[in-house]
């Protein structure tokens, strides 16, 4: 049996896992529930699938974008996070105003997944406290 300050860790705390790592473990998640769907023959989930791999694709392509450490990555995500932001504005209102067959077209799906994913992106990077690692020892 290990004790439960070995468990936790050195410094006797628990790790926490972060924002960025919870929203891809639910896009993860939804990716694997819909293809899932969709291989048992469900063809509504098809949609949802696009909307989903878009968000995944969008969201790891933000993640690598503004990974940099220090201000050129603060840069690129808030540049990344505001030109998400005016994309899902813009969209939304094509959403509202166009008819229903041309808000449920599957690459207007998935372009909406990939600029949320984006969006998520930037904003767990401009958002999450950055702490200084230690040196194990």
């Amino acid at each position: 049996m290990v004790p439960a300050d070995e468990a936790a860790g050195r410094s006797g705390r628990r790790r926490r896992t972060g924002p960025g790592r919870t929203i891809l473990g639910f896009l993860v998640f939804y990716a694997v529930a819909f293809s899932a769907l969709a291989l048992a023959g469900y063809d509504d989930s098809l949609p949802a699938l696009r909307l989903v791999a878009g968000a995944l694709t969008g969201y790891v392509l933000g993640y690598l974008a503004s990974r940099a450490p220090g201000r050129p990555g603060e840069s690129v995500a808030t540049y990344l996070f505001y030109g998400a932001l005016g994309a899902m504005t813009i969209a939304a209102v094509f959403v509202v105003t166009s008819g229903t067959a041309e808000a449920s077209d599957p690459w207007l799906l998935a372009s909406l997944g990939f600029v949320s994913g984006i969006l998520a992106a930037a904003y767990v990077r401009l958002k999450s406290e950055r702490r200084p690692r230690h040196p194990i020892g």
